[in-house]
């Protein structure tokens, strides 16, 4: 398998199954209360993470790691405390931030300033996120 969609509440279980799937090239998740998506590093072939609703997730610095991905999209994700450490990820091409679309709520991002190293940036959606400064 080398595409996964989940769109039901994944557990930490259910995620680290997934994350044990050495050919997966993306993957959508829609849902979840995990808190930890380190092991989403162990997949070396990762081009396209999308994490959507993940209601407890507070940390994404382990997507650093993924030097492989090429797109990452988080939306409606707005315990992240973390955001910044996406700029730190200059290989990315595509990127969206964003908040719900559907009730409407911004994500508040403090500065876009820590993104200024990703020189690769084709693409960035930010439709339902403002900026601070």
């Amino acid at each position: 398998i080398k595409h996964i969609s989940v769109r039901h509440k994944v557990n930490q279980v259910y995620f680290d199954a997934i994350c044990k799937m050495k050919n997966l090239e993306s993957i959508f998740f829609w849902t979840s209360t995990i808190e930890d998506i380190s092991k989403l590093k162990n997949l070396n072939k990762l081009i396209s993470i999308h994490l959507s609703s993940f209601s407890k997730l507070t940390n994404i610095s382990s997507l650093t790691e993924i030097t492989t991905l090429k797109s990452l999209s988080i939306d409606n994700c707005f315990k992240i405390e973390n955001y910044e450490e996406i700029g730190r990820m200059e290989q990315l091409i595509a990127l969206s931030i964003e908040g719900d679309t559907f009730a409407p709520k911004n994500l508040i991002l403090k500065s876009l300033k820590p993104f200024s190293n990703l020189k690769k940036l084709k693409h960035l959606e930010l439709s339902t996120t403002s900026i601070k400064d």
